[in-house]
């Protein structure tokens, strides 16, 4: 189950880093927490097995998203 997460994580790094130099980095890596922060909230809150899949889904998207930002650097 946690592997799905990981990977969604893996898949979504890679096609958002082509993305995440065009934008402001404070703001993706902004949005990127808060879709991790609401698939862990989905986790949390799930009545079954399924929305927690989901969760861990949207988690790992989140954290596809904000990896490649995070790891570009901070604008001085």
């Amino acid at each position: 189950m946690l592997g799905s997460s990981t990977l969604m994580a893996a898949v979504t790094a890679l096609v958002f880093s082509r993305f995440a130099g065009r934008f402001d980095t404070r703001r993706l890596a902004g949005l990127g927490m808060a879709i991790v922060a609401l698939g862990w909230l989905l986790v949390f809150r799930a009545p079954g097995l399924a929305v927690v899949e989901a969760g861990l889904l949207v988690a790992g998207l989140g954290g596809g998203w904000c990896f490649p930002t995070c790891t570009r650097g901070w604008p001085t």
